[in-house]
């Protein structure tokens, strides 16, 4: 599992990570220039708000692109978070198998503790919507279901890595 980009990785990642989207984002970056969308996910992982999980053999299995802010910056893509808002933005979420969302979870617990008391925004069918907390959940339990149906085949972590990930929402 990858953990975070850092300036100077290879441009093969960056690769990867656009193959990812164009592939499987559906209407998420349709419209957008290459270099852009090159630009935007550089900006996001240098800020640590892109995070994005590896399966055994490498490929991307789940991306996302989530930040706090202020609930009068939710349409904002081009911003720092920012630890005084009251939100928590999961402006992009992608996955080909639904058991890389608990390790996906779990690293934006790890960079933003305090996201369980924020008020939780997602961008679903072209609007941006608050969700509650028991959704989040509920599709964490199902992500859970899967990976040990799959005996974590493809995410290296540890059984407390995703138990870990599930208190993180309760």
């Amino acid at each position: 599992m990858s953990i975070a980009y850092e300036t100077g990785q290879s441009l093969a990642l960056m690769e990867r990570w656009l193959a990812f989207c164009r592939a499987h984002g559906g209407i998420c970056f349709v419209g957008w220039p290459d270099s852009i969308l090159c630009e935007y996910l550089k900006f996001h992982a240098e800020l640590g708000t892109l995070a994005w999980v590896e399966g055994a053999s490498g490929e991307v299995t789940a991306m996302g692109i989530g930040w706090q802010c202020h609930r009068k910056d939710l349409e904002t893509h081009w911003l720092p978070t920012n630890p005084e808002g009251e939100c928590f933005y999961f402006a992009q979420i992608i996955w080909t198998d639904s058991a890389a969302l608990v390790p996906l979870l779990h690293l934006w617990t790890e960079r933003f503790p305090n996201w369980r008391q924020l008020q939780i925004w997602i961008r679903r069918r072209g609007k941006v919507r608050r969700i509650p907390h028991r959704l989040l959940v509920k599709m964490l339990k199902v992500a859970v279901r899967k990976f040990h149906r799959n005996d974590g085949i493809g995410i290296p972590a540890s059984e407390r890595h995703y138990e870990r990930a599930l208190a993180a929402v309760r």
